[in-house]
């Protein structure tokens, strides 16, 4: 009986072709994707600290000293925006796009910045951060609607939600 429940949902689950296509093109994305982590977390470290310079620096006059650091620091960002594009070339984007079939680069970085362009360069990284964690977390998204319709042609039922974690904080007692 088991056997024949088995072949009948594996059937279910295969002849969805479309399904198990959506995944491999998901999970061929987000393998590099999540590789990539630790530099675009330190590119959105050094974005933020950009930003803080920025802002600390507001409309005053500049000193030498400072126009020098920000401008090292801008150059840093282009560089990166740079490495991203090199490094996802050929990565496929995994998701339908109004202009077709992108490579992530072409998603992520759609002009590369002149070194010189600032604002250029701070549009980029920011275009860069806002869509690498996009794909990011659309990528687990799909990813967990497609083991929900697993789970579901398997005929498992769904798991409960986990208790809620009181913070330190903010202890209640909860009956």
């Amino acid at each position: 009986m088991f056997a024949v429940n088995w072949a009948s949902s594996a059937n279910r689950i295969s002849t969805d072709a479309e399904l198990a296509q959506r995944m491999n093109s998901v999970v061929q994305t987000l393998v590099p994707v999540q590789a990539a982590y630790r530099e675009i977390a330190a590119t959105r470290n050094r974005m933020a600290a950009v930003g803080l310079l920025l802002r600390m620096i507001g409309g005053k006059n500049l000193d030498e000293k400072t126009v020098q650091k920000l401008t090292e620091r801008l150059r840093i960002l282009g560089s990166d925006v740079s490495a991203a594009a090199d490094r996802f070339q050929a990565v496929n984007f995994p998701f339908e796009h109004a202009d077709g079939a992108l490579t992530m680069a072409q998603y992520m970085v759609p002009k590369l910045p002149e070194q010189e362009d600032l604002g250029a360069v701070l549009s980029a990284t920011e275009k860069l951060l806002e869509s690498y964690f996009y794909v990011y977390f659309r990528s687990i998204g799909t990813l967990a609607t497609i083991a929900q319709r697993v789970e579901e042609v398997l005929g498992l039922a769904p798991q409960a939600d986990p208790p809620p974690v009181p913070s330190e904080g903010n202890q209640t007692d909860i009956e």
